[in-house]
């Protein structure tokens, strides 16, 4: 919570950013950005156009919260009668924020395929020590399995990024996570109340709201298959689980030019990452709802039961999904 902001709480635990004083308002970007600056800090707010997507930033908030992965600071908030979300700015003095496209195209690589093996190559032409090649492709893979376990539908080339100073390059935290836990669904709530098995429910529904992937099958951190999610990522996730005659099919589509010692060497960093995943992957399946809501209410958000019963199931639903499919690959 952001304590500078708490005398302009009003009484259900939203800033009321209509009462700040206009010497902190900073700027308008667009209809939906305003920006805010104090004395300590620049702040952010987003008005939101869907239903409950204040709640999915701070539940996925406390979920980054409970794994050590670092996440956008968010809080909730209200302008001109629109509910909404302030972000403190997490761009440190003289740092520069390139969300994934601009660093992607501004790099001598010039791909803009949101795929770890790009990002990773980028990291690469810049000459990025090996370490933090390492570090930035853990941090990737950490977010991806967040997204997978609360289906993120909208981890694009603009909704993740790096900072940039004098040369040093680290990843920007956790971001814009409106469009998690079937966020439209949500905002219809109906159904999933009248659902005879509101698991099963949850197991039908999920797959109408990904988006299909148009990227290549080297994609790791594109849009999620339409048809199998999470085998989907578990094949895309490590060369070796590949099929065969689906590698060879991949190679014939890959330029002469990408076919070098320097794509097996990003492999390898991936390859070598992934095995690190298993522990990150056992701590964030147990993730602690009663602490989220315990949260929540700090923040005099009131949360119906149907809802934190929609919330947890599905979040329990897709992590048993995720390990059904990692287990049928191994054994396969």
């Amino acid at each position: 919570m952001m304590d500078e902001f708490n005398q302009y709480r009003n009484k259900n635990g939203y800033i009321d950013l209509n009462k700040i004083p206009d010497k902190y308002f900073y700027d308008s970007q667009s209809g939906r950005i305003e920006v805010y600056e104090t004395m300590n800090d620049v702040y952010y707010y987003r008005h939101n156009l869907w239903a409950r997507d204040d709640i999915r930033e701070i539940i996925n908030q406390e979920i980054a919260k409970q794994v050590d992965c670092e996440n956008a600071e968010y809080d909730l908030a209200t302008l001109k009668g629109s509910i909404g979300i302030i972000t403190r700015s997490f761009i440190g003095e003289k740092e520069i924020f390139k969300n994934g496209m601009d660093f992607l195209y501004s790099s001598p690589y010039k791909r803009t395929e949101n795929t770890l093996y790009n990002y990773l190559l980028a990291l690469k032409k810049r000459n990025v020590p090996k370490e933090r090649i390492q570090e930035i492709c853990r941090g990737m893979l950490e977010n991806h399995i967040l997204d997978i376990f609360s289906l993120q539908e909208d981890r694009s080339l603009y909704n993740l990024g790096f900072l940039e100073k004098a040369g040093n390059i680290r990843l920007a935290p956790r971001l814009d996570n409106e469009m998690s836990f079937l966020h439209d669904i949500n905002s219809k709530i109906n159904p999933f109340l009248e659902a005879p098995n509101k698991k099963q429910y949850i197991i039908e529904k999920m797959p109408l709201r990904l988006k299909v992937s148009d990227q290549n099958q080297f994609r790791l951190l594109s849009t999620i298959d339409l048809n199998d999610p999470i085998i989907d990522y578990w094949e895309s996730s490590t060369w070796k689980t590949i099929p065969t005659a689906k590698k060879q099919d991949m190679v014939k589509n890959i330029s002469l030019q990408s076919r070098n010692s320097s794509m097996k060497e990003t492999y390898k960093t991936i390859q070598k990452e992934m095995k690190k995943m298993n522990s990150y992957i056992e701590r964030a399946s147990q993730m602690n709802f009663e602490e989220i809501y315990y949260h929540l209410k700090q923040y005099n958000i009131g949360l119906s039961e149907a809802e934190k019963e929609f919330f947890k199931l599905l979040y329990q639903t897709r992590v048993e999904m995720f390990f059904e499919q990692k287990q049928k690959i191994k054994n396969r």
